[in-house]
């Protein structure tokens, strides 16, 4: 029986040792870049809008990065390595890499070793509009976990706000392991409540980044499983 770990992205991020470029211009990743007025300097762009002149997506790209291998661009980190907190580094001295997934909100269900450019995209309420994505925003996503095919006598954990919860619930829905999925407050998720989902409530009082301090309480086995 294989523990799969998944935990959603973080809005603060790692620099990257040197910027993407394109024509002059940084390439900036964000939810609604048509809003945003044009730079001389920033190249505004969905993951999943086209390279100008050219016949492959900015996520097609990404794939063929990640497909050659050796020495990467040094604007692209592992996944758990462009993210700031703690915490991820702590899943994967205690898991590997092998079974930590990440679930962004600009690239999809993520391995966690995969490869990924700076971007500010998120789900959050109080987020900017240039940077949120709404549930309904169409998104190529990767599946990363689903590719893998995980058997039945796998479980699976979910560490993430309820922002998140939809497009993990979309992504991991046709999975035949026991998916588990911590939550805070009284009322259960509606999305998993009507789906196969085991929920467990971690504390009845929702507090800001709490998916972190669960994911640490789960590690070192102050949680039931």
């Amino acid at each position: 029986m294989r523990e799969i770990i998944v935990i959603q992205c973080a809005k603060s991020k790692n620099p990257p040792k040197e910027t993407w470029q394109f024509g002059g211009k940084k390439v900036t990743f964000i939810a609604n870049p048509s809003i945003c007025e044009e730079s001389a300097t920033i190249l505004y762009c969905k993951p999943d809008s086209k390279i100008p002149d050219s016949n492959i997506t900015w996520r097609q790209k990404l794939e063929e990065y990640n497909r050659v291998g050796g020495n990467p661009p040094e604007f692209l980190r592992k996944a758990w390595q462009l993210y700031k907190s703690w915490i991820y580094a702590q899943l994967i001295d205690r898991y590997g890499e092998k079974d930590i997934f990440i679930l962004s909100a600009g690239w999809g269900l993520i391995r966690s070793d995969y490869l990924l450019p700076h971007y500010d995209i998120t789900f959050a309420r109080g987020a900017k509009a240039c940077n949120r994505r709404k549930e309904n925003d169409i998104y190529d996503d990767f599946n990363h976990l689903k590719d893998e095919k995980p058997e039945e006598t796998d479980t699976v954990y979910f560490f993430g706000t309820s922002d998140y919860l939809s497009l993990y619930c979309y992504l991991t829905q046709g999975i035949p392991s026991n998916k588990v999925i911590f939550y805070v407050g009284e009322n259960e998720p509606d999305e998993a409540a009507k789906s196969s989902y085991t929920l467990k409530q971690y504390r009845e009082k929702p507090f800001t980044n709490w998916q972190y301090s669960c994911a640490k309480d789960f590690v070192e086995g102050k949680l039931r499983k």
